[in-house]
């Protein structure tokens, strides 16, 4: 991988211990593996910020969104109503 740096990161005894049997079992460096953790780490953590947004989104737009669709209801409502009167009143002709 380009432009590499070199960390220095202290961890517990257990936990270097899992992460090196997971290298090995997958036939990864420790270096490759925790690369791919922080990835998956970083992008679960993007990906629950979007969901996080559109939560929030959709409950900040909720009660805008019911309101616009009770006005186009009542909207609908107003011309099915004079749709009616007039039918009726070009049978009564």
């Amino acid at each position: 991988m380009p432009n590499m740096k070199k960390v220095i990161v202290a961890l517990p005894e257990e936990l270097l211990a899992r992460i090196d049997g997971a290298a090995a079992a997958e036939d990864k460096s420790r270096s490759e593996l925790v690369r791919e953790a922080l990835h998956l780490l970083l992008e679960n953590k993007r990906r629950e910020e979007i969901r996080e947004a559109l939560v929030t989104g959709y409950e900040v737009m909720g009660s805008l969104n019911l309101e616009l669709a009770e006005e186009g209801f009542a909207e609908d409502a107003d011309t099915y109503f004079r749709y009616e009167e007039s039918l009726a009143s070009a049978e009564r002709v």
